[in-house]
């Protein structure tokens, strides 16, 4: 018998149907995704623009404090080289 060698395969009995999918399932469900559940009612947003917005995290607060600062002082050091004489936009 086929089966008593220890070389068969265990499906070799199992004959196949023809023409049958390979995707069909007798216990499928009608929808895959499982039971419909009803919509909920939308809820209505009462909050202001204001409180609408996103907080910003301290992170961030940092990175804009110290551009700001960087911004500042490098404008500050041209405004005093400029009153110094040490920049001439050739006026004559």
């Amino acid at each position: 018998s086929p089966a008593a060698s220890p070389a068969a395969s265990p499906f070799a009995d199992a004959a196949p149907k023809a023409g049958a999918s390979p995707f069909a399932s007798a216990g499928a469900a009608a929808n895959p995704f499982g039971e419909t559940k009803p919509a909920k009612a939308p809820v209505e947003d009462t909050r202001t623009a204001w409180e609408k917005l996103p907080k910003p995290a301290m992170a961030q607060v940092v990175i804009v404090l110290s551009f700001t600062t960087i911004i500042s002082l490098m404008l500050a050091t041209f405004w005093v080289v400029v009153q110094l004489g040490g920049v001439s936009f050739n006026d004559s």
